[in-house]
């Protein structure tokens, strides 16, 4: 299997450990019997294998599998095997079980029509209108919804970054609203991943095919055993609101109440800028001396944190900023001809880069000039936008001094007017405003934060403003 293949039809294949974890925890709703299941992703069938091991009774097991390979290899397993685009088949049967881990392919590598196709459908039969940066997992619950009889089981292994970000919002609604939820466990990752080549974090879903009533609960668990977890909690199931971040049901510290203070109150927070070709647009000091490229059409920036020498960044005697490595990104608003006659060096880099194909990508070809960035001006604040756990000081702030500025790999923050006016009047200094940003502890980021598998967290600019902050102004 290519990686290619793995991306685009999102093959990340359930280990039996895992698989054998997932019935132990769920077998109580279904020990019984089932008359018919359904592993509508089937793969390597990982389920259906697991449900034999637990001797749990099915009179008929379903699977749809996209991959003729995969069918082949398991077409005398004793299932019924379909190969099939599961999203694009009518039901086949009303099952009493559906179980499976979907296929987990990213909105982008979607094809356009499928996407469209997709969306239409669930539409048509929920009513959802799906968030089109919604991955390939989302539809297969959502179209699964027709094959499951009333009172039917569904136990889901997904990526647990559904339960914080917004595309997630469509989801846990139909979760709260259109099915009765029963459990969440969210997987331990911290560690290591539960798959091969992916560092997602992971969550099981498990409901039934009814309205939940008013005063129900859902039980939340965490931790490396969805049968044996290490936390639990009982959340009422009308608590939970679609845009509410999920995972904060785990976290330590209690969240802050509306009206404690946070840091969007005091700072404009924006991403550093995405140049769309780091190769290309971003020279060491030696590169551009090399080509002989001005650096007047050049500006100085912060590539990542490893080329910070300390959590404070001065300017040296020429201005520049105090990093290991100095870089620049290149960034000037004049014309190809203005550059032509003025800098002939720097016209012949552009033509390489035309040769290159820079122009063509993604980013930059919808720029009006394409070797020009977005505007960023140096903030005196930036905090790193992902963190393992492990790293000195996990998220970190970097006081600048200088006339640096970051990719996106940083946060940037810029002071409100609020916050600049005590500054300017002297209620508080800049490095007060520092050693408070510094005071944030890990566990307070990570109530914020997304949380992926092998202890690796990343913050958007808007979860960074929910960070609970207060200054004495």
């Amino acid at each position: 299997m290519t990686a290619t293949k793995a991306k685009i039809w999102g093959q990340y294949f359930t280990p039996a450990p895992l698989a054998n974890d997932i019935i132990s925890a769920t077998r109580h709703f279904f020990e019984e019997g089932v008359s018919v299941a359904l592993e509508p992703a089937f793969g390597k069938g990982a389920f259906y294998e697991a449900l034999k091991v637990a001797e749990i009774p099915v009179d008929e097991f379903c699977g749809v599998e996209i991959d003729p390979t995969l069918v082949a290899d398991r077409v005398a397993c004793g299932a019924q095997l379909e190969c099939a685009d599961f999203t694009d088949i009518p039901p086949r049967k009303q099952c009493d079980l559906i179980i499976t881990n979907p296929p987990y392919t990213r909105h982008h590598l979607i094809p356009k029509e499928q996407k469209e196709r997709m969306a239409s459908q669930v539409k048509e039969e929920l009513g959802i209108t799906v968030n089109r940066l919604s991955g390939l997992h989302c539809y297969f619950v959502f179209l699964a919804d027709k094959w499951l009889k009333e009172n039917g089981i569904a136990v889901w292994l997904l990526p647990a970054e559904f339960l914080d970000v917004n595309y997630g919002k469509e989801l846990k609604s139909y979760f709260v609203h259109n099915v009765q939820l029963l459990r969440v466990h969210v997987y331990n990752t911290e560690n290591s991943s539960l798959f091969d080549g992916a560092t997602v974090s992971s969550c099981v879903v498990v409901y039934r095919k009814k309205k939940a009533n008013p005063g129900e609960t859902v039980l939340f668990t965490y931790g490396e055993s969805m049968a044996a977890p290490d936390t639990r909690q009982t959340v009422a199931c009308e608590a939970l609101a679609d845009d509410f971040k999920w995972t904060k049901i785990f976290a330590k510290n209690p969240a802050v109440n509306g009206d404690s203070g946070k840091l969007s109150d005091y700072f404009f927070i924006k991403r550093g800028i995405a140049t769309g070709y780091n190769d290309y647009f971003i020279l060491t000091k030696e590169e551009m001396e090399e080509r002989n490229l001005p650096y007047e059409c050049f500006t100085p920036i912060l590539v990542n944190k490893r080329d910070v020498y300390n959590k404070i960044m001065e300017n040296d005697t020429a201005g520049l900023p105090l990093t290991k490595k100095c870089k620049y990104v290149l960034d000037t608003d004049l014309s190809l001809n203005e550059i032509e006659l003025k800098f002939p060096k720097l016209y012949a880099y552009l033509q390489y880069g035309e040769e290159l194909g820079v122009r063509q990508r993604y980013l930059v070809k919808k720029r009006k000039i394409w070797y020009k960035q977005e505007v960023r001006t140096p903030a005196p604040y930036y905090c790193t936008y992902i963190a393992r756990n492990g790293d000195n000081g996990f998220f970190r702030f970097i006081w600048n001094k200088s006339n640096v500025i970051v990719t996106n790999n940083f946060l940037m923050l810029y002071p409100k007017p609020v916050l600049l006016c005590a500054l300017e009047r002297g209620k508080i200094t800049s490095e007060e405003v520092y050693c408070a940003l510094s005071d944030i502890g890990t566990e307070t980021f990570l109530t914020e934060s997304r949380q992926y598998a092998e202890g690796l967290s990343k913050l958007e600019p808007s979860e960074l403003g929910n960070i609970a902050f207060r200054l004495a102004l």
